[in-house]
């Protein structure tokens, strides 16, 4: 345990030893953008009441998205040869679910600290950040989607075959639980 610290200063360094700044700050810059751009969405998911339809906050979100992704990237180009109506058309895309979130209704803020003028804070930081995101080189989108791909690659085909709830389910299925044989007893367990 106390050489945790010290594998963590080597591996960093030896990173940083072998790769341009220039990388560095790209990877680096992309994977938090694309982190708070994750804690954004997260935040106005948690807010929103899905008790009569479950999947339509998950829907709007997907539909602020695409588009607002498509603005910033007119608002990046704008000059070289982006037409100014497409960024319009862009912006009245966006705001349709912009408007949507914040008729939804709203589940119960949590009686210790919430972020204020939810779903308007979040969805700027969401633009903010792919704004920021756009503005990057292309080969950072590649290095991203790569090791996004390994990082999904490997936390797929470890997990699936190594996960705890895999184990549960099939035993579930084969009868093979001891909740189940204490339940048939009429012995209340708690799994």
């Amino acid at each position: 345990r106390p050489l945790r610290p010290l594998v963590t200063g080597v591996t960093a360094g030896l990173i940083a030893l072998f790769m341009s700044l220039d990388v560095l700050t790209d990877r680096i810059s992309i994977g938090t953008l694309m982190a708070f751009t994750t804690v954004c969405a997260g935040v106005i998911l948690l807010r929103c009441d899905a008790t009569t339809n479950p999947s339509r906050p998950a829907l709007l979100m997907l539909g602020y998205l695409v588009p607002c992704t498509g603005l910033c990237v007119a608002l990046r180009f704008l000059g070289n040869g982006c037409p100014v109506w497409v960024a319009g058309l862009m912006f009245g895309i966006t705001m349709i679910p912009v408007i949507l979130f914040v008729r939804y209704p709203k589940a119960a803020p949590p009686t210790t600290y919430a972020c204020p003028f939810v779903p308007i804070f979040p969805l700027f930081g969401m633009f903010c950040n792919l704004y920021l995101i756009c503005s990057l080189s292309a080969l950072s989108y590649i290095r991203i989607l790569v090791w996004t791909f390994i990082g999904f690659a490997l936390y797929f085909g470890y997990g699936i075959f190594h996960s705890k709830m895999w184990g549960y389910e099939a035993q579930a299925s084969a009868g093979l639980l001891k909740s189940q044989h204490l339940a048939d007893n009429s012995a209340v367990v708690d799994v």
